[in-house]
């Protein structure tokens, strides 16, 4: 098992991953996915920047985000990248099941987060209300279009490259700190 970490200290599973064999691949956030990953005194910490990225993890959903009293109300990063995520709803507060399990979702959860990377997955939509999202990296998924962004005003980075994506990107022009936007 591993120590628990600050809650300063960046969850990232490559620092001392256990090894995890494909079969057993990680496909939901549980409790003992955080205590593995994270140690045993993560529901005593806030947590600013989580990593579910690695061999490790093949994940389906970030609903176990919602369900276990893990404190995200700090989140600022949150990286999903390289998993098998086909939504993010418990991002956009849009999961019927959380709502059925009335668990928290959305902005509720993730109002402080400001960069979130899914790239590599097989997301086809992303509608959410973050205000303070600085850096989104979708890229490598199955968008056909823009995601709406009005509901993130700040955001200054926005990576869509390697998506199906044709047609036009309304929206942009009122992005008045977008600095970066990637479609290659």
């Amino acid at each position: 098992q591993l120590s628990p970490r600050s809650p300063r200290e960046q969850y990232t599973p490559e620092k001392a991953e256990p090894q995890v064999k494909e079969a057993e691949q990680i496909t939901e956030i549980d409790e003992y996915v955080l205590n593995t990953f994270i140690g045993e005194g993560w529901r005593k910490s806030t947590h600013k920047h989580l990593t579910f990225r690695s061999q490790a993890f093949n994940l389906k959903s970030i609903n176990g985000l919602c369900l276990q009293p893990i404190d995200v109300s700090q989140l600022e990063t949150l990286n999903v990248s390289f998993n098998q995520l086909t939504d993010l709803a418990a991002l956009e507060g849009s999961s019927q099941y959380l709502r059925s399990m009335r668990a928290p979702q959305g902005l509720f959860c993730f109002e402080r987060l400001q960069v979130l990377n899914a790239k590599h997955n097989r997301l086809t939509h992303f509608n959410c209300m973050l205000p303070l999202m600085r850096e989104l990296d979708l890229s490598h998924n199955c968008f056909k279009e823009l995601p709406p962004i009005l509901g993130m005003p700040k955001l200054q980075v926005i990576f869509l490259s390697h998506n199906e994506m044709d047609g036009e990107f309304y929206g942009l022009s009122k992005l008045m700190d977008l600095k970066k936007f990637d479609l290659s």
